[in-house]
Protein backbone atom coordinates (compact mmCIF):
# COMPACT_ATOMS: atom_id res chain seq x y z
CA UNK A 1 0.00 0.00 0.00
CA UNK A 2 2.47 2.46 0.60
CA UNK A 3 4.54 1.72 -2.27
CA UNK A 4 1.64 2.99 -4.38
CA UNK A 5 0.81 5.88 -2.24
CA UNK A 6 4.68 6.93 -3.23
CA UNK A 7 3.66 6.25 -6.99
CA UNK A 8 6.11 2.88 -7.19
CA UNK A 9 5.16 1.15 -10.22
CA UNK A 10 5.64 -2.30 -8.74
CA UNK A 11 3.09 -1.42 -5.83
CA UNK A 12 0.12 -2.90 -7.68
CA UNK A 13 1.80 -5.89 -8.06
CA UNK A 14 2.93 -6.79 -4.53
CA UNK A 15 -0.62 -5.24 -3.15
CA UNK A 16 -2.18 -7.75 -5.73
CA UNK A 17 -0.03 -10.61 -4.65
CA UNK A 18 -0.92 -10.33 -0.85
CA UNK A 19 -4.16 -10.04 -1.00
CA UNK A 20 -4.04 -13.42 -3.14
CA UNK A 21 -2.06 -15.14 -0.32
CA UNK A 22 -4.58 -13.16 2.48
CA UNK A 23 -7.84 -13.23 1.69
CA UNK A 24 -9.44 -12.93 5.08
CA UNK A 25 -6.87 -10.43 6.18
CA UNK A 26 -8.44 -7.58 8.05
CA UNK A 27 -9.48 -4.17 6.10
CA UNK A 28 -8.83 -6.50 2.94
CA UNK A 29 -11.75 -4.37 1.34
CA UNK A 30 -10.27 -1.38 1.82
CA UNK A 31 -6.89 -2.56 0.20
CA UNK A 32 -8.50 -3.49 -2.63
CA UNK A 33 -9.82 -0.24 -3.19
CA UNK A 34 -5.76 1.34 -2.70
CA UNK A 35 -5.28 -1.56 -5.48
CA UNK A 36 -7.76 0.10 -7.51
CA UNK A 37 -5.80 3.37 -7.43
CA UNK A 38 -2.87 2.02 -8.01
CA UNK A 39 -3.76 0.30 -11.11
CA UNK A 40 -5.78 3.72 -12.32
CA UNK A 41 -2.37 5.95 -11.97
CA UNK A 42 -1.01 3.40 -14.50
CA UNK A 43 -3.52 3.52 -16.53
CA UNK A 44 -4.89 0.33 -16.39
CA UNK A 45 -8.13 0.95 -16.22
CA UNK A 46 -10.06 -2.26 -16.97
CA UNK A 47 -7.99 -4.17 -14.08
CA UNK A 48 -9.04 -0.62 -11.46
CA UNK A 49 -12.60 -1.24 -12.71
CA UNK A 50 -12.45 -4.68 -11.64
CA UNK A 51 -10.83 -4.44 -8.44
CA UNK A 52 -13.03 -1.35 -7.51
CA UNK A 53 -16.38 -3.71 -8.50
CA UNK A 54 -14.22 -6.28 -5.78
CA UNK A 55 -14.29 -3.93 -3.26
CA UNK A 56 -17.22 -2.48 -3.61
CA UNK A 57 -19.45 -5.90 -3.94
CA UNK A 58 -17.56 -6.87 -1.03
CA UNK A 59 -18.32 -3.93 1.22
CA UNK A 60 -21.93 -4.66 0.70
CA UNK A 61 -21.50 -8.02 1.78
CA UNK A 62 -19.94 -7.66 4.35
CA UNK A 63 -21.35 -4.33 5.62
CA UNK A 64 -18.16 -2.84 5.64
CA UNK A 65 -19.83 0.74 5.27
CA UNK A 66 -16.85 2.75 7.06
CA UNK A 67 -14.91 2.35 4.03
CA UNK A 68 -17.16 2.85 1.42
CA UNK A 69 -17.12 6.87 0.85
CA UNK A 70 -13.46 6.24 -0.06
CA UNK A 71 -14.84 3.09 -2.46
CA UNK A 72 -17.43 4.95 -3.93
CA UNK A 73 -14.45 8.02 -4.73
CA UNK A 74 -12.40 5.40 -6.29
CA UNK A 75 -14.98 4.27 -8.50
CA UNK A 76 -15.64 7.98 -9.12
CA UNK A 77 -12.00 8.54 -10.29
CA UNK A 78 -11.78 5.31 -12.90
CA UNK A 79 -15.48 6.22 -14.24
CA UNK A 80 -13.90 9.97 -15.11
CA UNK A 81 -10.46 8.51 -16.15
CA UNK A 82 -13.00 6.57 -18.34
CA UNK A 83 -14.79 9.18 -19.99
CA UNK A 84 -17.59 9.51 -18.08
CA UNK A 85 -17.73 12.54 -16.21
CA UNK A 86 -21.70 12.73 -15.69
CA UNK A 87 -21.58 9.06 -14.32
CA UNK A 88 -18.41 10.55 -11.98
CA UNK A 89 -20.12 13.89 -10.81
CA UNK A 90 -23.30 11.66 -9.32
CA UNK A 91 -20.75 9.01 -7.58
CA UNK A 92 -18.81 11.18 -6.10
CA UNK A 93 -21.83 13.09 -4.59
CA UNK A 94 -23.14 9.60 -3.30
CA UNK A 95 -19.54 9.64 -1.69
CA UNK A 96 -19.64 13.02 -0.47
CA UNK A 97 -23.30 12.40 0.81
CA UNK A 98 -22.12 9.25 2.68
CA UNK A 99 -19.00 10.46 4.26
CA UNK A 100 -21.13 13.51 5.48
CA UNK A 101 -24.18 11.34 6.91
CA UNK A 102 -21.06 9.50 8.69
CA UNK A 103 -19.30 12.28 10.15
CA UNK A 104 -16.33 10.91 8.27
CA UNK A 105 -14.85 14.19 7.55
CA UNK A 106 -11.29 12.96 5.78
CA UNK A 107 -13.26 11.48 3.14
CA UNK A 108 -15.63 14.09 2.35
CA UNK A 109 -12.54 15.82 2.48
CA UNK A 110 -11.06 13.81 -0.43
CA UNK A 111 -14.13 13.27 -2.11
CA UNK A 112 -14.73 16.99 -2.09
CA UNK A 113 -11.25 17.46 -3.85
CA UNK A 114 -12.22 15.00 -6.46
CA UNK A 115 -15.30 16.57 -7.11
CA UNK A 116 -13.74 19.59 -7.24
CA UNK A 117 -11.38 18.81 -9.60
CA UNK A 118 -13.56 17.33 -12.06
CA UNK A 119 -15.96 20.76 -11.68
CA UNK A 120 -12.53 22.84 -12.24
CA UNK A 121 -11.66 20.93 -15.44
CA UNK A 122 -14.75 21.56 -16.75
CA UNK A 123 -14.56 24.87 -16.24
CA UNK A 124 -17.38 25.08 -13.55
CA UNK A 125 -14.69 26.98 -11.10
CA UNK A 126 -17.52 28.59 -9.32
CA UNK A 127 -19.49 25.13 -8.25
CA UNK A 128 -16.24 23.60 -7.70
CA UNK A 129 -15.17 26.10 -5.53
CA UNK A 130 -18.16 25.87 -3.29
CA UNK A 131 -18.47 22.23 -3.25
CA UNK A 132 -14.69 22.08 -1.62
CA UNK A 133 -14.13 25.06 0.31
CA UNK A 134 -16.96 24.24 3.01
CA UNK A 135 -15.57 20.71 3.63
CA UNK A 136 -11.80 22.39 4.20
CA UNK A 137 -13.20 25.02 6.09
CA UNK A 138 -13.93 22.53 8.80
CA UNK A 139 -10.46 21.71 9.51
CA UNK A 140 -8.85 23.03 12.61
CA UNK A 141 -5.42 21.15 12.50
CA UNK A 142 -3.25 19.06 9.44
CA UNK A 143 -2.44 21.55 7.33
CA UNK A 144 0.65 20.18 6.15
CA UNK A 145 -1.01 16.74 5.50
CA UNK A 146 -0.90 15.47 2.09
CA UNK A 147 -4.93 15.42 1.69
CA UNK A 148 -5.01 19.23 2.95
CA UNK A 149 -2.40 20.19 1.29
CA UNK A 150 -3.43 19.18 -1.73
CA UNK A 151 -7.06 20.78 -1.20
CA UNK A 152 -5.65 24.29 -0.60
CA UNK A 153 -3.77 23.70 -3.82
CA UNK A 154 -6.55 23.30 -5.69
CA UNK A 155 -8.62 25.78 -4.26
CA UNK A 156 -5.61 28.13 -4.92
CA UNK A 157 -6.13 27.09 -8.42
CA UNK A 158 -9.42 27.40 -8.94
CA UNK A 159 -9.52 30.86 -7.42
CA UNK A 160 -6.91 32.55 -10.18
Amino acid sequence: MLLIEQGDSDGPRHLREALKKRPTWMYHTLYLGVLARGLLAQGELAEAREAIRQALDRAELRKERWCEPELLRIEAEVLAAGGKPREADVVFRQSLALAQEQGALSWSLRTATSLARLLGNQGRHGDAIACLQPVFGRFTEGFDTKDLVEAKSLLDELAQ
